[in-house]
């Protein structure tokens, strides 16, 4: 028969017997039950693994259809670069059909600040391949929202997803004064080489911010742009920053560059990274009272979790349809014993969690007439 972890493929997996020659001191073959020879020699394959295929954020890899026995390479994504001391790790199919190997660290690339006209502020600093910012009017100016995302640089190109977020003069995203700037998956078509780089190969995970909108056009407001600048040497620095949490600045789910702004001037609140904004961000001013003051908050949906489920032998879970900040529970299948996990779901969209240990339960002992041989059965 065929080792674990293979199949018999033509001929049918039978027991056979080692025949004596004529002379009784030398082999006569392998015979089957009915005592002839055996002519067709077994050929056995290897399985497909199909449990704990490497997933995570930014990592690609092509263990598809890989058997028992064979290796793959699990490898970073374009817009993604190695954490330091990691580069693509080789991983094995076992003959439990589970995927074996780690899976390499990877962080997103950081896009560089957009380059504005006078005017226009923005939530853009440190923003990471995959996520988005905004440009909006600085005081002293009004115009409109605008926002962008951080991709890769050869899908630089201009092509609004979208219609431009204009603000009235009485809207209460339009600004008044003058600031300084807040400031799988898998591929299956994939040709990897045997240093575990692609044929097509990137030289560099180079991303830039690519406007989703048509970018912010800002028009000065007749006697703010003066009022502000006599202010503005005479602003401290941080002034509204011990009031961030008890006006709410620290929810879950938000994100501002409001922290180290003077008296009177303006910063943006948007969704962070986890959640998608539905409208607009959020303008608050830094008070003469030292508390940040804004109409509400944006309004944040957490994002499903995608990637990193549980899996491996024997595990089960229930994780399917979670959203950013939210658990769930990974256990054992019936017929295998361990104890239960939690997961969470990150902002990155990455399940975070330990599968447990599932062991196979041993099946009851046969009891079966004197004719049956039943030794490799148990255990």
């Amino acid at each position: 028969m065929c080792a674990i972890g293979y199949d018999a493929i033509g001929a049918v997996a039978q027991p056979l017997s080692c025949g004596a020659a004529v002379d009784s001191m030398t082999s006569g073959g392998f015979t089957d039950q009915s005592g002839s020879l055996a002519l067709s020699p077994l050929t056995c394959v290897g399985r497909p693994c199909t449990i704990n295929s490497p997933s995570r954020r930014g990592v690609e890899h092509d263990c598809l259809g890989k058997r028992t026995g064979e290796s793959c390479v699990v490898r970073r994504m374009p817009g993604y670069e190695y954490g330091e001391g990691f580069t693509n790790e080789s991983w094995t199919c076992r003959p439990d059909g589970v995927f074996s190997g780690t899976i390499p660290e990877v962080v997103p690339a950081v896009c560089p600040p957009p380059v504005l006209p006078e005017g226009v502020a923005h939530t853009c600093t440190g923003k990471t391949f995959g996520t988005v910012c905004w440009t909006y009017c600085k005081m002293g100016y009004e115009g409109s929202f605008a926002q962008y995302e951080c991709r890769l640089e050869d899908e630089l190109g201009f092509a609004p997803s979208k219609d431009s977020k204009p603000l009235e003069k009485n809207s209460p995203w339009k600004s008044s004064e003058t600031s300084e700037d807040p400031s799988d998956g898998v591929d299956p078509e994939a040709n990897f080489t045997d240093d575990g780089e692609t044929s097509d190969e990137r030289e560099s995970t180079g991303v830039i911010l690519i406007p989703l909108d048509p970018p912010s056009t800002c028009i000065p407001i007749v006697g703010a742009r003066r009022l502000a600048l006599e202010t503005s040497t005479r602003r401290l620095s941080g002034t509204c920053d011990a009031s961030e949490e008890s006006v709410g600045l620290t929810k879950a789910g938000l994100a501002h560059t409001c922290l180290g702004m003077a008296v009177n001037a303006e910063c943006a609140v948007e969704c962070a990274v986890g959640y998608t904004i539905v409208g607009y961000p959020v303008i608050y001013t830094c008070t003469s009272a030292g508390v940040f003051s804004g109409l509400g908050f944006p309004t944040c949906t957490p994002n499903l979790c995608t990637t990193a489920f549980p899996d491996g032998l024997g595990v089960k879970h229930d994780c399917d349809g979670i959203a950013t900040g939210s658990t769930c529970t990974a256990s054992c299948r019936p017929g295998y014993t361990g104890a239960a996990t939690e997961f969470s779901c990150l902002a990155s969209g990455d399940f975070s969690g330990v599968s447990p240990s599932c062991e196979p339960s041993a099946c009851d002992r046969l009891s079966l007439g004197e004719a049956y041989r039943t030794t490799n059965c148990e255990g």
